[in-house]
């Protein structure tokens, strides 16, 4: 299975210091459900659920193609855009019937600069 990345760092190419899906799943995961959980504790599943969804689009190559050609110091300027951020709340609302709509306003909203 191949390795996907959720963040590449600038102009360097070496994919060794990049943050993978896994990790990055990880770290909002656990951030998520923690605030999620300061709302009430029955909520706490609810956030690691998002929090792992929440890049879920990243999964694709046409992202890690993205993230490759950003940081190709012989690429050049990048143009467009590739986009990651509608799958989870796709999902979400294909997923669950009824609360699926409210995680898809969640998981568009964070993309959205809303959280």
């Amino acid at each position: 299975m191949p390795e996907y990345y959720a963040h590449s760092l600038p102009d360097e190419p070496d994919r060794s210091n990049w943050e993978t899906m896994r990790e990055h799943e990880d770290r909002v995961a656990v951030l998520c459900a923690k605030f999620l959980k300061r709302i009430h504790p029955d909520l706490k599943s609810w956030g690691e659920l998002l929090g792992r969804w929440h890049d879920i689009g990243k999964y694709s190559q046409e992202f890690q193609e993205y993230l490759d050609a950003a940081n190709d110091p012989h690429q050049g300027e990048i143009k467009g855009r590739v986009d990651h951020s509608t799958a989870a709340a796709q999902l979400a609302f294909k997923q669950f019937s009824g609360i699926g709509k409210l995680l898809a306003y969640v998981l568009a909203g964070h993309h959205a600069g809303l959280g």
